[in-house]
């Protein structure tokens, strides 16, 4: 099954990140290396370095040094995003930016004027986000134009 964010639903706030691009690829590909070591994930999709001047991508700091991204390609004719990818370094768990940087996200993308965030696969934590729904034939907007 797959998930979206309703973001009319959502009352998040951003907070501080750079949008990035693939001068920055190489940071950000290590970044992922280690998010996918940190996680163990058996199966990974790769990345590609084209991508980060095609996608949306958001870079978070901490102490002037990227520590993690997150990828989204844009619709603005469905009023929709989908997240691609996130990945974290994981060095100061206490930064919390997997919560925090979807939130974020929401923030931003709402504020723009889009009305759904399409998350994948529906893994738990997703559940707790503000405007969460399954997408199904009948969820609005899903396949109109």
């Amino acid at each position: 099954m797959t998930c979206r964010i309703d973001l009319k639903q959502t009352n998040y706030k951003t907070i501080d990140f750079e949008f990035l691009s693939s001068k920055h690829f190489d940071e950000g590909e290590t970044i992922y290396k280690r998010y996918i070591q940190h996680k163990q994930f058996d199966s990974v999709f790769p990345i590609f370095r084209e991508e980060w001047d095609i996608a949306t991508i958001f870079g978070y700091y901490h102490k002037d040094k990227l520590v993690a991204w997150s990828a989204y390609y844009e619709f603005p004719s469905k009023k929709t995003v989908h997240a691609d990818q996130f990945a974290w370094d994981y060095e100061n768990p206490n930064l919390k930016l997997g919560y925090k940087s979807i939130r974020s996200e929401c923030a931003y993308y709402k504020a723009k004027g889009f009305e759904y965030l399409v998350l994948g696969d529906t893994d738990m934590y997703k559940q707790e986000l503000q405007g969460y729904e399954i997408i199904t034939l009948d969820s609005k907007s899903a396949f109109d134009s």
